[in-house]
C-alpha cells in the first residue's frame, strides 16, 4: 500500500508540474530575443510553451512557430485586444526569416472614456464623453543576424480602422468637438534593429520607416533592460497622438511605450 501510495503521489506530481510553465533556463533565453522591437513584431517566437506574461507585451507560444498575442495594458484600459503570428521561414545562411500576422480590438469604455474627459477638460470644460474604437492591424516581417550583437528587420504594416469615434460635450465652447488621435486607413514600412550591449542585459530598440497614410515618417527608440526572466522596455515613438477640438488644438509630438514583464 505504501508503495501504490507513492506511486501515485509520484505520477500526480509529475502531471502537475508538467503543466506548469517552464522556468526560463540560458538556453531557452538566448534564442533569438526578443520577439517585439516597439511597433515591430520581429520573426522570432519564444518556442512551444514559452513566453511573456505582464504589465505590456504579453504572449505565449503554444507551438513552436505560432504565438498568441495581446496587450495587457490596452486590455485593462478598456481596449481589448488580441491577434496571432505565424512562421512561414526560419532563418536560414540563405534567407531571412519571414512571419506574418494580425491583431484586432475594440474598446469597451472603462479606463480609456476617463482619460479622454480629462484630457479634453484640461482644454475645456467638459461635461461628457464617449469612446468608440475598433479596428484590426496586419503585418508581415522579415528578420536576419547581421552580427552576434546585432539583428536587423523590415517588416510592412496595416493598420484598417472600423469605428474610430472620440465625442466629447463641451459646455463652454458650444456643443462639443472631438478627440481624433493619429487614426485612419495606414500602411507603413519599417526597418528596425536590436542590438545587445552587454549581452541580453540591455538591448538597444530602433525603428524607421515610413507612414503611406499620414505621408510622414515614423521613428521609435527605445531600450530593453533586465534578467532572464524579468524584462522592462521602454521607448518613445514618433509621431504622437494629434488632438482636435472644439476649443484648442494641441499636439502630443511623442508617444510612450512601456512594458514590464516576465518571461516563461
Amino acid at each position: 500500500m505504501r508503495v501504490e501510495s507513492r506511486v501515485r503521489a509520484w505520477a500526480l506530481t509529475t502531471l502537475v508540474v508538467g503543466c506548469l510553465p517552464r522556468p526560463v533556463s540560458g538556453q531557452a533565453f538566448e534564442r533569438p530575443y526578443p520577439e517585439r522591437i516597439l511597433t515591430v513584431e520581429t520573426a522570432r517566437f519564444a518556442g512551444g510553451d514559452h513566453g511573456q506574461v505582464g504589465l505590456g507585451e504579453t504572449r505565449v507560444g503554444p507551438i513552436d512557430g505560432f504565438e498568441i498575442l495581446t496587450n495587457t495594458l490596452g486590455d485593462v484600459i478598456g481596449i481589448a485586444n488580441g491577434g496571432v503570428k505565424a512562421r512561414i521561414v526560419e532563418e536560414s545562411r540563405g534567407g531571412p526569416a519571414l512571419a506574418i500576422g494580425a491583431r484586432y480590438y475594440h474598446s469597451y469604455g472603462g479606463l480609456i472614456d476617463t482619460g479622454v474627459r480629462r484630457i479634453a477638460a484640461s482644454f475645456s470644460d467638459v461635461t461628457d464623453s464617449q469612446v468608440r474604437v475598433s479596428g484590426l492591424v496586419f503585418f508581415g516581417t522579415a528578420s536576419w543576424t547581421i552580427s552576434q550583437r546585432t539583428h536587423a528587420h523590415a517588416a510592412l504594416q496595416g493598420h484598417h480602422p472600423i469605428e474610430t469615434e472620440f465625442e466629447v460635450e463641451d459646455s463652454t465652447a458650444g456643443g462639443g468637438g472631438r478627440i481624433a488621435f493619429v487614426q485612419g486607413n495606414d500602411v507603413s514600412a519599417l526597418a528596425a534593429v536590436d542590438h545587445a550591449v552587454t549581452g541580453t542585459g540591455l538591448l538597444l530598440l530602433g525603428e524607421a520607416g515610413w507612414s503611406f497614410g499620414l505621408e510622414r515618417p515614423r521613428l521609435g527608440l527605445g531600450l530593453d533592460a533586465g534578467s532572464r526572466r524579468v524584462r522592462v522596455v521602454v521607448g518613445v515613438l514618433v509621431p504622437g497622438v494629434k488632438t482636435d477640438l472644439a476649443t484648442d488644438a494641441r499636439d502630443f509630438h511623442v508617444t510612450p511605450t512601456f512594458s514590464l514583464h516576465a518571461r516563461f
